[in-house]
């Protein structure tokens, strides 16, 4: 990913309204009314600046994995 938009992705990702209604959305779907076992694991592959992994951590252990060396 190219470092001025990769930085300006971590500038906005927080209030943005595409980052914010993706992540409402994912959210949305995980939940779901499922229930998870205490040990789920959650792999994020292509997790960009890891902002996703806060959510996701409410449903299990996340590790997050991209190219970006960011």
């Amino acid at each position: 990913m190219n470092d001025c938009e990769y930085q300006q992705m971590y500038e906005l990702e927080s209030f943005y309204w595409w980052f914010v209604a993706r992540r409402k959305l994912i959210q949305d779907i995980i939940a779901g009314g499922h229930q998870f076992p205490e040990d789920t694991t959650i792999l994020d592959i292509g997790c960009g600046t890891g902002l996703n992994n806060e959510l996701l951590s409410q449903f299990g252990r996340v590790f997050g994995a991209d190219c970006s060396e960011h």
